[in-house]
C-alpha cells in the first residue's frame, strides 16, 4: 500500500517537470489565443472620441508652443569625459555584455553577413537569432 502511494506521489511530482511550455521564437496557437483573450476587453467597444473632449487641446497646444527650455538645462560633454561606475548597475551590465561578446567566435557571428556579401564563410553559423534563415540575425553585430 505504501509503495503504491509513493509511486502515485512521485508520478504527480514528475508531471510538473514533464508538462512544460514550449519555448520558441514563434507564436504558438496557445500564445495567440491568450493574446487575443487578453486584448478582447479593449476591442469590444470602438473608441469613443467624444470622451476626449474633457481635455482642452487648444489650451495644451498654446502652452506647449510657449514653452522655453531653460538655459543650461542639458550640457553637451565629450564622450571621453563620461564614465560608468564599475560597481553600479550600468557598469556591471556593460562588463557582463563585454565578457559575453568576447566569448563569441567572430567567424560564426558574421557568417550570415559574409554569406550575403558572397564572401567565403568560415565555420558554421550560430543558431537562434543568428541562424541564416532568421529575420532578426545580426542582433549583436548590427
Amino acid at each position: 500500500m505504501m509503495r503504491h502511494f509513493f509511486i502515485l506521489v512521485l508520478s504527480f511530482s514528475l508531471w510538473g517537470a514533464a508538462n512544460c511550455k514550449v519555448c520558441t521564437n514563434f507564436n504558438t496557437d496557445i500564445a495567440e489565443g491568450k493574446r487575443k483573450a487578453a486584448a478582447a476587453p479593449y476591442h469590444e467597444h470602438p473608441a469613443d472620441i467624444h470622451s476626449l473632449d474633457e481635455f482642452n487641446w487648444a489650451k495644451m497646444k498654446r502652452k506647449l508652443e510657449r514653452f522655453k527650455v531653460p538655459d543650461h538645462f542639458l550640457k553637451e560633454v565629450p564622450l571621453h569625459n563620461v564614465r560608468l561606475d564599475p560597481k553600479g548597475l550600468h557598469g556591471r551590465a556593460q562588463q557582463m555584455t563585454l565578457h559575453y561578446l568576447l566569448m563569441l567566435d567572430v567567424d560564426r557571428l558574421v557568417w550570415s553577413f559574409r554569406k550575403t556579401a558572397g564572401l567565403r564563410t568560415r565555420g558554421k553559423p550560430y543558431g537562434g537569432w543568428e541562424k541564416p534563415k532568421e529575420e532578426l540575425r545580426g542582433h549583436y553585430v548590427g
